[in-house]
C-alpha cells in the first residue's frame, strides 16, 4: 500500500494541482476524497490531519502536511520529480518560487475572490447575490489577469521560460476556477489562452479528470 495518502476535493484549486502531480508522474498514493459541501473537512478527526482543517492535505507514513506549495516542496525532495518541473539549480529553482510566492496575493487571491462573491456565498450559503461586490471583484479579477496574460506569458511558451513547471500546473488551476461562475478567463486573451492549452496537452488525461467536476458545474450553469 502507498504510503502517501491524498485528501483532496477536486472542486479545490490546491487539491487538483497534487493531484494531477500525482497521478501525471505516477507516484503511488491513496486518494482520499474529502467533500468540501458535506464539511468533512471541518471535522475534529480531520484537524488531526490538517490543524488548518483545509484541503489538500497529505500524510507520508503518517506524517501530516497542510499548505499545497509547502507539500510540492516536500515531494520534489523526496519523489522522483523530473528535474526540469521543481528544479534543483537555484537560479531555475528561484524562477518557480518566485511566480508561486507571487500567486497568493495576485492569481489566487483574486480568482478566489470573485468564485467566493459570485458563486459560492448565493449557492452554498444561501444569501442573495451582492451585486455591488461581485462586479468589484470581477474588475479586481480581470485587471489581475490581464497582469498574468502580460508579466508572466511574456518570458516564452511558459511561465518561466521553455520548460513546464509546477509554476504552470499551480496557475492553470487556479485560472480555471471562474469558469464554474460563468467567466472564461481564456476569452479575449490568445496568450493565455494557448498557454492554458499547451498546459493542458501536457498533463492530460489527468488534467481533464480533475477538472471534470469544475466542468460539469460550468455546463450547468449555462442552462
Amino acid at each position: 500500500m502507498a504510503s502517501l495518502k491524498l485528501y483532496y476535493d477536486l472542486m479545490s484549486q490546491p487539491s487538483r494541482s497534487l493531484f494531477i502531480l500525482l497521478k501525471h508522474y505516477n507516484i503511488p498514493f491513496q486518494p482520499v476524497l474529502t467533500s468540501i459541501g458535506k464539511g468533512e473537512n471541518t471535522t475534529e478527526e480531520f484537524r488531526k490531519i490538517s490543524k488548518f482543517q483545509k484541503l489538500p492535505a497529505v500524510e507520508d507514513n503518517g506524517f501530516p502536511m497542510t499548505e499545497s506549495i509547502a507539500i510540492l516542496r516536500y515531494l520534489a525532495r523526496t519523489q522522483n520529480l523530473p528535474e526540469s518541473f521543481y528544479p534543483k539549480d537555484a537560479k531555475e529553482q528561484f524562477k518557480v518560487d518566485e511566480y508561486l510566492e507571487w500567486q497568493h496575493q495576485n492569481i489566487r487571491y483574486f480568482l478566489s475572490m470573485y468564485f467566493f462573491t459570485k458563486w459560492l456565498i448565493p449557492n452554498r450559503f444561501k444569501k442573495p447575490p451582492n451585486e455591488r461586490a461581485i462586479a468589484s471583484a470581477e474588475q479586481q479579477m480581470i485587471d489581475c489577469l490581464n497582469g498574468f496574460e502580460t508579466v508572466w506569458l511574456a518570458k516564452g511558451p511558459f511561465l518561466t521560460g521553455n520548460d513546464i513547471t509546477a509554476a504552470d500546473l499551480w496557475a492553470a488551476c487556479e485560472i480555471e476556477q471562474p469558469r464554474i461562475c460563468g467567466y472564461d478567463p481564456r476569452e479575449g486573451r490568445p496568450a493565455l489562452k494557448a498557454w492554458i492549452e499547451r498546459v493542458k496537452k501536457n498533463f492530460n488525461p489527468t488534467y481533464d479528470k480533475a477538472h471534470g467536476p469544475l466542468y460539469k458545474v460550468e455546463q450547468m450553469s449555462k442552462k
